[in-house]
């Protein structure tokens, strides 16, 4: 067997035999197969499928008793495939069929994964404005918040060699929509050379879509784990910035309205104690297997500590008398740009000198 394409359906009556033929005509050349994982369908699609099955050869019917998440199906399906190389796709058209010797193709040529891309030249999408906004944006996310490669880290159209299935498409993946994310980000860490064809992405021709807010939720706490286990450390030392600002404020108030000292001593005094609190929880939380644990080392990453935040310190003075006197820019405004530049100085000198990997 060459070619085993999968796909789940869900109430997809009105679309699956189209689908089917399209799919069959532009794979007549091969030997292949059409696996149908069928979620209990209330609109009688498994018995459509099987009673094509009986003039179509090569379609196979999997049913499953409750609709159990696109992403188990898949997985399911991708288990009977019987394909040197597999494809995934969606029974709506929105996956038009016409696309997949492309993808054939790129596998053929080399890659491991060929994804269908909606985002790279030539890609584009005819479905609904209010359909795109979330898979763009979710596309710009997975590209900058994480720093993955693939464009369109949410498509659902893509050809597999079948090694890699074997190898990355286990149970611990998600059964929801988010599987397409969470599985192509296990195959770009493993390695495996992916690559991304052009598609069209069209509107779905028949039936109502599966996407629910549920899934939207889904794929945004998905996004959400994935981010802070790759960003953990600069996080960690933002929200100890966070509270050192308020050991700051709480100290230059109280030295100056309750003890009535002058201001600029009790900043002074407020500042240091500040830069000391956001060592110790730095140093116990943030980098906590980055130093040894003797008092001296303790004490020699104090001292870096504090030279690397009193140069911040002005950093930020000076980034902000410059903006504000001569770019024209508002205080506020030139506060908050002073602040992310001192936080970016601060990580960094910080990470490459006071707790050096």
């Amino acid at each position: 067997m060459e070619v085993s394409v999968v796909i789940p359906t869900y109430n997809e009556i009105e679309n699956i035999k189209p689908l089917v033929e399209d799919i069959a005509d532009q794979l007549e050349e091969r030997s292949f197969e059409i696996i149908v994982v069928d979620d209990d369908s209330p609109d009688g699609t498994a018995e459509k499928v099987s009673n094509l099955q009986e003039s179509w050869g090569f379609l196979r019917l999997v049913e499953r008793k409750k609709m159990s998440g696109i992403g188990s199906a898949h997985r399911r399906g991708f288990r009977e495939a019987e394909g040197d190389l597999v494809v995934q796709m969606d029974a709506d058209f929105s996956h038009p069929p016409r696309y997949i010797p492309d993808l054939i193709d790129a596998v053929e040529a080399g890659a491991d994964v060929a994804v269908g891309s909606r985002y790279v030249e030539d890609g584009d999408r005819q479905d609904p404005l209010h359909r795109r906004v979330f898979p763009l944006i979710g596309s710009y996310l997975y590209r900058y918040g994480l720093g993955f490669p693939v464009k369109d880290f949410t498509s659902g159209f893509k050809a597999y060699r079948k090694e890699v299935l074997e190898e990355d498409m286990d149970n611990s993946l998600p059964d929801g929509f988010h599987f397409q994310a969470a599985s192509l980000l296990r195959i770009v860490e493993d390695g495996y050379d992916v690559r991304e064809v052009p598609i069209e992405f069209e509107e779905r021709r028949a039936g109502d879509p599966k996407y629910s807010h549920m899934d939207l939720v889904k794929n945004a706490g998905f996004f959400g784990k994935k981010f802070l286990e790759r960003n953990s450390k600069p996080i960690k030392f933002g929200a100890v910035g966070a509270t050192g600002v308020a050991v700051n404020t709480s100290i230059l108030f109280a030295l100056t309205e309750i003890y009535d000292l002058f201001y600029l001593f009790s900043s002074a005094v407020a500042v240091e104690t500040s830069i000391i609190w956001n060592f110790l929880l730095n140093d116990y939380w943030t980098f906590a297997s980055s130093g040894e644990d003797s008092l001296r080392s303790k004490l020699t990453r104090l001292g870096k500590f504090n030279s690397v935040s009193l140069l911040g310190l002005g950093i930020n003075l000076s980034v902000l008398y410059v903006l504000t006197e001569f770019a024209g820019i508002y205080y506020l405004i030139s506060n908050i740009l002073a602040i992310m530049a001192v936080f970016i100085w601060n990580y960094i000198g910080n990470v490459a000198w006071t707790w050096p990997e």
